[in-house]
């Protein structure tokens, strides 16, 4: 009897997030609809609470109107709260945004070490802008050791994708390295992208 009403509340569970799912995506979807119509009380009326409730891309959305000023107040303290959630739920482009706010100390106090450790995992998670970040960072040694090698690996990712500023960064670390660390970041950025930016360094 235990064993049957353990595996009801189980089956009961599993529904519960199948029907509790798509509402939440409605209510995104539904959001961006009255963002899009230029309605953002509205848009900000349907993601907060479902933001509230763990849903990752309207917490990049609330971020990012904080952040802009965009139909609310400018705040960076309010975007740094969204995005730290988002970013905590694996919303690559969050924990850039994150880390950037902690490099620049809005909203924030101020850290190298947390701006360089959030966009490192926004890079390993794909995110174009913190590959070109991250190559930066390891060219200026900001939250990380210097190293011409990682920054030069995370530039020619970033470079393949169409950014200016890291194919003329990547001259510049090109200009300052052995052709044997040339050739050795090249084989490494090659197995970054293999491995889907997973364990690169």
């Amino acid at each position: 009897m235990f064993f049957k009403l353990k595996n009801t509340f189980k089956l009961s569970l599993i529904l519960a997030i199948f029907i509790i799912s798509p509402s939440l995506s409605d209510e995104f979807q539904l959001g961006q609809k009255a963002f899009q119509n230029g309605n953002i009380e509205k848009a900000i009326n349907h993601w907060r609470p479902i933001a509230s409730k763990g849903n990752s891309l309207a917490q990049y959305k609330l971020g990012v109107l904080y952040e802009k000023g965009n139909g609310v107040d400018q705040n960076s303290a309010e975007s740094f709260y969204w995005w730290k959630l988002a970013a905590s739920n694996g919303h690559a482009r969050s924990q850039y945004h994150l880390g950037i706010l902690y490099y620049q100390g809005k909203g924030t106090e101020k850290n190298f070490d947390n701006a360089a450790s959030w966009i490192k995992k926004s890079a390993e998670n794909g995110d174009k802008f913190a590959h070109v970040t991250l190559g930066l960072f390891y060219l200026d040694g900001h939250g990380v050791n210097k190293n011409l090698i990682n920054s030069y690996m995370w530039l020619e990712i970033a470079s393949k994708k169409g950014f200016e500023i890291a194919k003329q960064s990547k001259v510049f670390v090109k200009s300052k390295m052995s052709k044997s660390q040339i050739k050795k970041a090249e084989k490494l950025a090659l197995s970054c992208e293999k491995n889907n930016y997973k364990n690169c360094i």
